[in-house]
């Protein structure tokens, strides 16, 4: 995952993306409500095992597909 250069200010010291005082991922941090991607270590660690498990399954519906031509 690429970071943002430019961290811009960020008070939510318990999001993932946090680093510094800022938003490491983000390029703007001005909501009307709070953050709507914050997240938590915790929260973006359960979300990164879904996606690989999503990514296991597409790659194996690849391989199913190339077999049945």
């Amino acid at each position: 995952m690429g970071f943002s250069e430019n961290a811009p200010p960020c008070n939510r010291a318990a999001c993932f993306a946090y680093a510094d005082g800022g938003c490491r991922v983000l390029t703007d941090t001005h909501f009307k409500r709070g953050c709507p991607f914050f997240k938590d270590a915790e929260a973006k660690k359960a979300e990164d095992v879904l996606c690989g498990q999503r990514a296991e399954m597409w790659k194996n519906s690849r391989k199913k597909r190339k077999l049945q031509f």
